[in-house]
C-alpha cells in the first residue's frame, strides 16, 4: 500500500495535482482512507475476525513495523487475556471503532536462547475492538545456533476472556446516568480501560448511617460521595489491594442528613491526581459493594447548626439527635423563669462528643469536651447538673474532641430538665406479680423519663401497698423537677402448692395429697401423658381444707404426669399460684 502511494505521489510531483485525471486523484483519495483504515484496524482488509478463549494468533514479521490487526467482539464486559511469547521487542494496543487507542503495552526483548513472554490483561466495556500487534525491533544476534533471520520477529498469542456479571447497565459515569443503588443488595462493578468510574444514586428519606462492605479486585480503588449540589461530603482513596490474594476488603461507615447523594467508584487514587511514586494510578477490574442503611431516628428540625436554627425543647423532652459528616453540630434553645439546677443527660454513641451552653449574648456558660466513648459497648451515658439564672440558652452538641478539632459522628440521645416534669408521662417497670407473704408488700420500681433514670426520694417517692392476695396498687409521686403523681398496679398472687404424695395404691387409681393453704380458696389439679405438655385440668377443689383427691380414670401400664395449684377468688376475680413441680406415677395396678 504505501508503495502504491508513493508511486501516485510521485506522479502528482511530476505532473502537478492540477493536471492529474480526474479518476486518478479519486483513488488517490481512496488510497489514502485505505492506508488510514488499515492503520487504525477499522474494517480494513486483511482483518481477521477471532473469538476470544479460542483462537491462537501467530506471525512472522519480514521487518520492523509489521502489523498484524485482528478484530474481536465481547458481548458482556470483562478482562481480556493476551498471553504473548516473542523473539523481538513488540507493540500490544486496542482500539475501538472509532479507532481510539484504549489499551497499549510494548515490551522489550534484549536477545536470548528464550523467547520473551507476557501475560497481559485488559479491562473492557462490551464492544467490538480491534486487536494490533507491532514489531518494533528485531535482535540481530543468533538464537540457539540459527541466525536471527530465522527466527527473529516470531510470535505468538494466546486468547482469553472473562466476562463480569455487572448489576447495572453502563453507561453509568456522570450523575445524569447514575444507577439508582438498592440498599442491602451486593452488586458487581467494573472499573474499565475504557470506562474509568461507575456513579450510583443514593436517596435518604432521613438522616441516618451508611455501612458500605467493599471487595476490591482491583490494585487500587477509590470511593467518593457528592451531594445533589455537587459538593464532596466524603471519600477513601489510595486503598490498595493485597499483592498476594489479588483483592481487598474494606467496612465504611458514612453518617449523613437526609438529601440525595452520588458514589464514584474509581481504580484511581484521588490524593494527588493519580499520580504517586512517578507512576499513574489508573487500576482496573471487578468490585463488588453492599450499601446497607440504618435511620438515625432524629426527631427533631435539621438544620439547627446556629442560634437562628435552634430548636426549642421542652423540659423533658427526649432528643434523639445525629452528627453527620454533612452537619457538624445541633444547637437547642431553652428558656429559664428562674434560677434552677439544668439537668442534662447525654448518651453518645459517638467516639467523642463535646457540649456547650451559651446564653442570649452568645457567652460560653459551660463547657464539658472529650467525653470519649466505653470501646468495648460503643456508647457512653453522663449526666450533669448546671446551675444558670433567668433567661434564654442555647445547648451545643458536636463530635469533637475539643473545639473544631478531630471530629466524630454519629447518634446521640438528650434530655434536658429545667423546669417541673409531670411525672404521670415516665415509664414505671419492674414490677411484676408478687407471690402473698402475709407481709405488706413493697416492689420496687424503675421509674425512667425518657433516657433518664431517676432516683427514689429524689425524683420520686412511693407510697401505698397491700399484703392481701389480689389487685395490689402503690403511687408515684414527683419530688425536685418531677410533680404530679401516677398509680401502678400489680397481683398479688397465692403461694406455689406442692403434692405431698402421689400413688397407685388401688386397682385403675390415683390418689393425689397435698398440703391445706387456709388463705386460698382452693385448688386445681392438671393431668398429662406427657411430661412437659398437653395437660389438662381434670378438677376443681372449691374448699381449701380438702387436701386429696382420687383420680380413676387412668388405664394400667401408662405413666401419668400431675400437677397442682391453688387459687383464691377476690371480687369475681380468679388469682392464681404458679404451678407445683410434676409428680409422675405409673400404672401397674
Amino acid at each position: 500500500m504505501k508503495r502504491v502511494l508513493a508511486l501516485f505521489l510521485a506522479v502528482i510531483v511530476a505532473v502537478g495535482f492540477s493536471d492529474m485525471p480526474v479518476f486518478a486523484i479519486e483513488q488517490t483519495k481512496e488510497i489514502r482512507k485505505m492506508e488510514e483504515r488499515q492503520q487504525r484496524g477499522a474494517g480494513a482488509s486483511g482483518v481477521q475476525t477471532i473469538t476470544l478463549g479460542k483462537d491462537q494468533l501467530s506471525g512472522k514479521v519480514t521487518g520492523v513495523g509489521d502489523t498484524h490487526t485482528y478484530q474481536f467482539t465481547i458481548s458482556k464486559p470483562g478482562r481480556t487475556r493476551w498471553k504473548v511469547t516473542s523473539y523481538a521487542t513488540y507493540k500490544i494496543s486496542i482500539q475501538d471503532t472509532e479507532g481510539k487507542t484504549v489499551w497499549s503495552e510494548e515490551k522489550l526483548y534484549e536477545g536470548s536462547v528464550s523467547p520473551r513472554k507476557d501475560t497481559l490483561e485488559a479491562d473492557l466495556t462490551k464492544g467490538t475492538y480491534y486487536l494490533k500487534m507491532t514489531i518494533v525491533k528485531r535482535d540481530s544476534g543468533t538464537i540457539g545456533g540459527s541466525t536471527a533471520s530465522d527466527m527473529a520477529g516470531t510470535w505468538q498469542i494466546e486468547t482469553g476472556f472473562t466476562e463480569v456479571n455487572e448489576t447495572y447497565p453502563e453507561p453509568n459515569n456522570n450523575n445524569s446516568q447514575a444507577s439508582n443503588l438498592a440498599f442491602q443488595k451486593t452488586i458487581t462493578g467494573q472499573i474499565a480501560v475504557n470506562d474509568d468510574r461507575d456513579i450510583y444514586k443514593i436517596t435518604l428519606r432521613s438522616a441516618g448511617r451508611l455501612t458500605m462492605d467493599v471487595t476490591s479486585y482491583m490494585q487500587y480503588y477509590g470511593i467518593e460521595l457528592t451531594d445533589s449540589s455537587g459538593k464532596r461530603v466524603w471519600k477513601t482513596d489510595y486503598n490498595k489491594w493485597n499483592e498476594n490474594m489479588r483483592k481487598r476488603s474494606d467496612t465504611h461507615q458514612i453518617d449523613l442528613l437526609a438529601g440525595t447523594y452520588y458514589m464514584e467508584v474509581s481504580g484511581k487514587s484521588k490524593i494527588d491526581a493519580s499520580t504517586i511514586l512517578g507512576k499513574s494510578i489508573n487500576a482496573t477490574g471487578m468490585y463488588q459493594l453492599k450499601v446497607s442503611y440504618q435511620d438515625a431516628k432524629v426527631n427533631h428540625k435539621e438544620p439547627n447548626n446556629d442560634f437562628n436554627t435552634a430548636v426549642q425543647i421542652k423540659s423533658g423532652q427526649n432528643i434523639n439527635g445525629q452528627i453527620a459528616l454533612n452537619d457538624s453540630c445541633d444547637i437547642f434553645r431553652f428558656q429559664l423563669t428562674k434560677k434552677i439546677d439544668v439537668k442534662i443527660s447525654v448518651t453518645s454513641y459517638m467516639r467523642y462528643y463535646s457540649a456547650y451552653i451559651y446564653d442570649s449574648k452568645g457567652n460560653q456558660r459551660w463547657k464539658k469536651e472529650g467525653s470519649e466513648w466505653n470501646l468495648s459497648t460503643g456508647s457512653r451515658k453522663d449526666n450533669y447538673t448546671v446551675s444558670l439564672e433567668k433567661g434564654t440558652y442555647y445547648l451545643k452538641i458536636t463530635g469533637n474532641m475539643t473545639g473544631n478539632h478531630n471530629p466524630y459522628t454519629g447518634t446521640y440521645r438528650l434530655n434536658v430538665i429545667y423546669d417541673k416534669i409531670d411525672i404521670k408521662n415516665a415509664k414505671i417497670s419492674g414490677i411484676s406479680d408478687q407471690v402473698y407473704t402475709g407481709k405488706v408488700i413493697k416492689p420496687k420500681v424503675t421509674v425512667k423519663y425518657g433516657n433518664t433514670k431517676l432516683k427514689n426520694n429524689t425524683d420520686y417517692t412511693i407510697s401505698g401497698s397491700s399484703k392481701k392476695i389480689g389487685m395490689a396498687k402503690i403511687t408515684i409521686k414527683g419530688k425536685g423537677n418531677y410533680t404530679g403523681s401516677k398509680e401502678v398496679t400489680f397481683k398479688i398472687n397465692p403461694q406455689k402448692a406442692a403434692f405431698q404424695e402421689v400413688k397407685n395404691k388401688s386397682q385403675r387409681k390415683v390418689k393425689l395429697t397435698w398440703k391445706r393453704d387456709k388463705n386460698v380458696t382452693g385448688y386445681e389439679i392438671y393431668r398429662s401423658t406427657q411430661k412437659t405438655k398437653n395437660y389438662k385440668r381434670i378438677k376443681t377443689i372449691k374448699k381449701n381444707k380438702t387436701t386429696s383427691y382420687t383420680d380413676q380414670g387412668v388405664i394400667k401400664g401408662k405413666t401419668y404426669y400431675y400437677k397442682i395449684r391453688s387459687y383464691k377468688t377476690v371480687n369475681h376475680k380468679k388469682y392464681c399460684s404458679s404451678y407445683s413441680k410434676v409428680k409422675q406415677v405409673k400404672i401397674k395396678k
